[in-house]
């Protein structure tokens, strides 16, 4: 169990600063799904040489102290992947948070999820599967509760999450973070990863290797923090009590350096796995209202919370629920959210996730009045009121909604193709972002960048 050692003027003090400002900018903010705000994965050091750059996989990390604290997915340029944030949950906390060994022959995320108070920690475990739901919860007998902690083996000197490497062999070889400091003592004046081996017969432990952040005057953390030897060689390190995470090669040189946000917010732990997910949720897009009579470009802006294996969207419009719909073009993925514009209106409009398996649902697109200002709903033909782009309820219509379940015939310039049935259900709600600011007065106007970085 660790602790926050500061002196109580400090800790009034802190805890005065973090009334003020429990959000703890820069966070990302996107269109599509406004209810995201992420901490930003700041990567100042990338090395992607397949060769000898960082290894391949994600970022896990569970930050808090901030407004939307959870478990994150993180790729390794920083790009956000999967937001675990739940409102539902807003008052727990979820540590230690990674890729753990794999369950009814598929992989699955493990974390503890309770709650804590001073490094003190009241909860149980807690596991997901590729598609992000709960497939388990484990819990101590007894009505017992689950501190955060995973202790394998501390042995003085302030250290945390030691590891038997090669528990088998002769020497004994073992990894762990060493923090050097608990706040009020220190055995050194930087916290680094070590590896050591261990000779059970004489019981002398030497120093293999070491490493430290790869800033000039190092870190040193007063709790938390973790140091994992990957099947490469290379090691990965999340700075406890700061919030960092980085990598050195087999060598022990830095390949990756990232921070996020700023004191207090923290984070336990952090892991990097490969991860392969296809969440059980749909692609949330939105659209913004069309102007009439004019050149400007139709926009639309989708992700999909947590896939990886995404390549691009292609997106599909039409003027009519029953279709047929036709490609209105492709943009590749290049990070969690996807910006597409079109010249041509079109009533409706879907988008498919090329390599993920997943489609959006069809959503109407409002248009702007002459005067730029007055919303004129689409005249798509629905059962039930339709939550237009602006957020207003269009009126209600008599006409029902053609089959559902039914595949459509698809027809574009140069193919014919079977694609998803129209859903004229309640539409993506295009309301910005508060933090988007004056850009929520201008809605007729094609936002050119859909992932938005607020500061205090």
């Amino acid at each position: 169990m660790y602790g926050f050692a500061v002196p109580a003027v400090v800790s009034l003090l802190l805890a005065a600063v973090s009334a003020n400002d429990n959000i703890r900018k820069p966070n990302s903010t996107y269109l599509s799904e406004s209810d995201i705000q992420a901490v930003a994965l700041n990567v100042s050091l990338q090395n992607p040489d397949p060769e000898n750059g960082f290894a391949p996989g994600y970022i896990s990390i569970a930050p808090y102290g901030l407004i939307q604290r959870g478990p994150y997915i993180y790729d390794r340029l920083g790009n956000l992947t999967w937001s675990g944030y739940d409102a539902a949950y807003q008052m727990s906390h979820a540590m230690d948070h990674k890729a753990c060994t794999t369950y009814d022959s598929s992989d699955h995320f493990c974390m503890w999820r309770g709650s804590q108070n001073q490094g003190y920690g009241l909860g149980g475990g807690t596991m997901m599967n590729s598609g992000y739901e709960i497939v388990r919860m484990v819990a101590c007998a007894h009505g017992k509760y689950a501190d955060i902690h995973e202790v394998n083996l501390t042995n003085g000197g302030k250290q945390h999450d030691a590891h038997f490497n090669l528990e088998d062999s002769t020497p004994t070889i073992v990894s762990l973070f060493a923090n050097a400091s608990n706040g009020f003592n220190r055995t050194a004046t930087k916290s680094s990863g070590m590896i050591i081996a261990i000779n059970t017969d004489t019981k002398a432990a030497t120093l293999v290797f070491q490493t430290f952040a790869s800033i000039p005057s190092g870190i040193l953390s007063d709790s938390q923090g973790n140091s994992r030897v990957l099947d490469s060689g290379a090691a990965f390190h999340g700075w406890g009590s700061f919030p960092t995470v980085s990598e050195t090669d087999p060598a022990g040189e830095a390949v990756l350096y990232a921070t996020f946000s700023a004191y207090p917010v923290m984070k336990y732990r952090a892991y990097t796995a490969p991860w392969v997910a296809t969440p059980n949720d749909k692609p949330a897009l939105i659209t913004q209202p069309h102007i009439q009579n004019t050149s400007t470009a139709l926009c639309a802006y989708v992700n999909w919370n947590g896939a990886t294996e995404v390549q691009s969207w292609r997106f599909w419009g039409s003027t009519s629920v029953s279709g047929p719909f036709h490609v209105l073009g492709n943009m590749t993925k290049k990070c969690f959210e996807t910006r597409f514009a079109h010249a041509n209106y079109g009533s409706l409009i879907f988008a498919e996730a090329v390599g993920g398996g997943g489609e959006s649902s069809v959503i109407p697109v409002d248009l702007l009045g002459r005067n730029g200002t007055t919303i004129v709903p689409s005249s798509v033909p629905e059962s039930s009121s339709v939550v237009s782009s602006s957020g207003i309820r269009s009126t209600e219509l008599t006409t029902e909604v053609p089959g559902q379940t039914a595949a459509t015939t698809v027809t574009t310039a140069d193919s014919t193709a079977t694609g998803p049935a129209p859903v004229a259900t309640t539409s993506s709600t295009a309301v910005l972002a508060q933090d988007a600011g004056p850009v929520g007065k201008t809605l007729a106007l094609c936002i050119a960048v859909g992932v938005m970085f607020a500061f205090l």
